[in-house]
């Protein structure tokens, strides 16, 4: 009776073997954008060792592939120049099929709460301009698939979501960060845009890294508030893993925050992670473009102002790491909360990097100055930029920002005053200056830029010591 039993189950599984057709990870479904001018993965699985068939209509190509032990299979498709609307189909045995794929450009958009804040806004926090931006958002080439929130102790094949096209009806639950990105992009390029959004509010940048956590494990002590699925690597593998290796053109990164108290080994993870997320998928060196944390009143004792040395670690990442790019936020902060309204000026910064970096469209200057030297002539000190475009701008109202020291590292306010392209700071506290930082400080309002209207990031002409979290 129970070899009968046995055989009655063997038979029933080979027959559901048999009829299993195609199935896809949710990233390829109807209304997907897929990378122009690509060799663009797709992957699934099916039967196991069955050969399965893809057709693209674009060039009517099929493609043939067999299908592993467990049934996983996957394939590089040759895109064409951007446009749609196409097809693709899958069979197997059994058919299936994919329609309104359209061709263009594809960024893959991550971080914490600051990427993750919807077009409607959050609770008392409103987008800049969120309803007009809304209403006047119908864009069928513009497509967005939000990755639901997930963690992960083990590295994940699916991910949940849906492709969806801009209308007044979705768009207040896109990023606004990424929307309005695509919005620009989408616009300049005449071509269909995907965003796909991976994000999850107050995570720290290491629960988005996989191997290279273990590397930072020690340093990184596990404690109440980093337990569960804080810790370790579990949103990249329930939120990152199962994108791999969708062809992509680039990445944006906004999160800094929850890092703040740890900028020296921010600095070294964030230029792992994106080493590291160039490397899975597969692309070479994808353009990656982050913002930098804007001003906010933390609630670190004066001394520490963590962010201000968090805001450096950024700017560092940006000047070693081969095709990164910083959007500065130091005009942009609010008093009111640490998601600032203004998700236009991010965007549109973040939108300028790519354009250059990745596109090779320059329009003018589209970073902030720079601080490159410094000279001391008596209690007076002058600071030379880079990236001074059309020249400097200094609101002098504000004479809060500058600050100089002398040897005993002590700093004290300073006035500042535009000189030609330069800028002379100078206090009368401090006779013998060594040392200028500007905006050095968790929460300050920018008032330096050059005439294209970037702003300056907060920086330092000194390298003393980081503190240290206590």
């Amino acid at each position: 009776m129970l070899k009968k039993i046995v055989l009655v189950a063997v038979i029933c599984a080979s027959g559901m073997i048999a009829q299993a057709k195609v199935e896809l990870p949710k990233i390829f479904s109807n209304n997907m954008v897929l990378k122009q001018k690509a060799k663009a993965k797709i992957w699934g699985t099916s039967s196991s060792q069955t050969k399965v068939q893809i057709q693209t209509s674009w060039d009517k190509k099929t493609y043939t592939v067999e299908s592993d032990q467990q049934g996983k299979w996957s394939v590089a498709v040759n895109t064409p120049a951007a446009g749609g609307p196409y097809d693709i189909t899958f069979d197997d045995g059994t058919k299936t099929s994919l329609s309104n794929i359209l061709i263009g450009e594809v960024w893959l958009c991550s971080g914490q709460s600051n990427m993750e804040m919807r077009m409607k806004g959050n609770k008392n926090q409103p987008i800049l301009n969120g309803p007009e931006i809304i209403a006047n958002s119908s864009n069928n080439n513009i497509r967005m698939f939000t990755v639901v929130k997930n963690a992960s102790k083990v590295p994940l094949n699916n991910c949940e979501g849906e492709w969806l096209a801009a209308s007044p009806e979705t768009t207040p639950e896109f990023s606004a960060v990424a929307f309005q990105f695509a919005q620009m992009l989408q616009k300049k390029l005449n071509v269909p845009v995907g965003i796909i959004s991976t994000s999850w509010g107050g995570t720290p940048i290491r629960s988005w890294m996989d191997s290279s956590f273990d590397e930072f494990s020690s340093m990184y002590p596990v404690t109440e508030k980093t337990e569960g699925r804080l810790t370790g690597k579990q949103l990249y593998n329930g939120m990152i893993a199962p994108l791999v290796p969708y062809a992509l053109s680039g990445f944006l990164w906004y999160q800094g925050e929850n890092d703040r108290v740890t900028p020296e080994r921010y600095e070294k993870m964030m230029a792992l992670m994106i080493k590291e997320w160039r490397v899975k998928f597969g692309q070479g060196d994808l353009g990656f473009y982050y913002v930098q944390i804007a001003p906010w009143k933390y609630k670190e004792t004066p001394d520490n102002y963590y962010s201000a040395f968090l805001r450096e670690a950024q700017y560092k990442v940006a000047k070693k790491v081969k095709n990164a790019g910083l959007a500065v936020t130091s005009d942009v902060g609010s008093d009111q909360s640490i998601h600032p309204p203004n998700k236009t000026a991010v965007a549109e910064r973040l939108y300028k990097q790519a354009l250059v970096k990745t596109y090779k469209i320059k329009e003018g200057i589209y970073e902030g100055p720079e601080y490159k030297s410094m000279k001391v002539q008596g209690q007076k000190v002058t600071l030379n930029f880079t990236n001074t475009g059309q020249g400097l701008v200094l609101n002098s109202d504000d004479q809060s920002n500058f600050e100089v020291a002398g040897a005993d590292k002590v700093f004290h306010k300073a006035v500042a005053k535009l000189v030609g392209n330069s800028i002379e700071v100078e206090s009368t506290s401090v006779a013998s200056p060594v040392a200028v930082r500007y905006a050095f400080k968790d929460y300050f309002v920018g008032n330096l830029f050059n005439k294209d209207g970037y702003p300056a990031s907060s920086f330092r002409t000194d390298n003393w010591t980081v503190p240290v979290q206590k």
